[in-house]
């Protein structure tokens, strides 16, 4: 069940109907069951592997908090970790392991969606009880509500216990303001992943599928506009998520703060995906970088942050998956922030007075989106190959026309080419303008509100009708 299929909204209706009827000290059984049935759209073995899961964190959890000695809580966190960990790897990369021996339909239908997002979900809850950041959640069917949460279930955010557990307990009232505002965000992340990422997707398919029949302007441009896909198809996807969850009474965390306006590699990963980074930087980064540094005696701080970074962000480009492409993006990362370690090249968040300043944050900020254009490069290309061709053509003369790509659509090339144009203008509009624009929305008359709201529909209509994109949303695969 697509969050951006016609089945989707009417489950929402359904959910919140029956959420808002119940006793508020029953919510939790239409939350979960929610999410059970959410989860089992997608295939119906997919809803045990969660309750296992949510059982493995919960008794992980509770023996973390009633041992009697720290090395009896760091086994049962360690023990978790690596259960959960294993469970993982064992799903994510059973297309590379069971290739030779299952057929490839096999492979696709028995790897979960979400897995590793509640299952990074469970480990930052372990983590917290074992850092005693909060208490263990002892009642079973607030934990596993926690788990199964459905606007979040297969992408994220990536919550944290101490901020959703509560609001899973909280007695709310159906507030028609907070149901307007959360109906907008909804919209605007349709809106961003039917006619923004699936247009984009159009060309960029074209392309990146036969990259050898292209070269020159055509490969930067398809590059530009799969890194503004990406954006708006998880971002997209993060709104609908947050703006469900808002129909509930519940806020999530603020996913993604206009990452392509950062001012280094660093700074972008405080504002892409902000709950995993966060996760990363607590769980992985920091533990490593504190033994590394006890062990170095405190000396070499900058040496020991760049190594931590280089082999923290490798490991996310192999969560990602089995292939050298996502292993070379993520090391990628790693080595723009290693050198920014080493430089000590840090964003100053002060304020820019002088034409030198604001000519300074322009150049790093084109900078720092280069950098992650030539690593969207290796992410979005099918092997090293086309990576190597299509970064080593960017500068060869262009053959053909640019709107080639196109070939196929509804639209002539032409007409086709200039609303993506446009389109990425609306999306860059949007991040300029901040994060409250939906709220300032809010406040217009209510004639342009509905005009807006009707050419939203409209486009998204036509999108869903005639766009020749997927509707899958690209982080579903991880």
């Amino acid at each position: 069940m697509s969050p951006v299929s016609l089945e989707f909204g009417l489950f929402c209706a359904v959910v919140i109907a029956l959420y808002y009827r119940v006793w508020p000290s029953h919510r939790w059984a239409v939350l979960l069951l929610a999410g059970w049935f959410f989860y089992a759209t997608w295939h119906l073995f997919y809803v045990p592997l969660l309750i296992a899961i949510s059982g493995l964190f919960y008794f992980c959890g509770r023996r973390i908090d009633e041992a009697s000695t720290p090395i009896g809580a760091r086994v049962a966190l360690i023990g978790g970790v690596i259960t959960s960990l294993a469970i993982l790897v064992v799903f994510q990369y059973s297309h590379f392991f069971a290739s030779a021996i299952v057929t490839d339909t096999f492979t696709r239908i028995i790897v979960p969606i979400g897995i590793s997002f509640y299952t990074f979900q469970g480990i930052g809850y372990l983590g917290d009880v074992f850092r005693k950041v909060i208490p263990p959640e002892r009642d079973p069917r607030y934990f596993m509500t926690f788990i199964a949460f459905f606007p979040i279930l297969t992408s994220g955010p990536i919550e944290r216990g101490a901020h959703l557990i509560p609001q899973l307990r909280a007695e709310t009232r159906f507030d028609p303001v907070i149901a307007i505002s959360a109906l907008r965000l909804i919209l605007w992340g349709v809106f961003k992943k039917l006619v923004i990422a699936d247009r984009l997707a159009i060309y960029v398919n074209a392309v990146y599928d036969q990259p050898q029949a292209y070269s020159g302007a055509v490969l930067l441009i398809a590059t530009l506009f799969y890194t503004v896909q990406i954006y708006a198809d998880f971002s997209g996807y993060t709104d609908i998520a947050r703006g469900v969850a808002r129909l509930f009474g519940i806020d999530l965390f603020e996913n993604f703060r206009q990452p392509y306006f950062a001012m280094s590699i660093r700074d972008f990963w405080t504002r892409w995906h902000i709950s995993l980074s966060t996760w990363i930087r607590e769980l992985m980064f920091m533990p490593l970088s504190r033994t590394l540094l006890r062990r170095s005696g405190g000396r070499y701080s900058r040496a020991i942050q760049a190594v931590s970074n280089l082999i923290v962000m490798t490991l996310v480009g192999l969560w990602h998956g089995p292939s050298w492409t996502f292993v070379i993006w993520g090391a990628l990362h790693g080595v723009y922030m290693s050198v920014e370690s080493l430089l000590n090249w840090r964003v100053k968040l002060v304020k820019i007075s002088t034409p030198r300043q604001q000519i300074e944050r322009v150049g790093r900020v084109i900078l720092t989106l280069i950098l992650v254009m030539i690593a969207w490069v290796f992410f979005r290309a099918k092997s090293l190959a086309d990576a190597g061709y299509i970064l080593t053509h960017w500068i060869a003369p262009s053959n053909g026309d640019l709107t080639q790509p196109f070939t196929g659509g509804l639209l002539p090339n032409g007409v086709e080419f200039a609303l993506a144009i446009g389109l990425i203008g609306v999306l860059i509009i949007s991040d300029l303008i901040g994060p409250t624009l939906l709220e300032r929305f809010g406040r217009l008359g209510w004639v342009i509100r509905w005009a807006v709201y009707y050419g939203f529909g409209m486009a998204i209509l036509f999108a869903s009708l005639y766009g020749a994109g997927s509707a899958q949303f690209i982080y579903f695969q991880f």
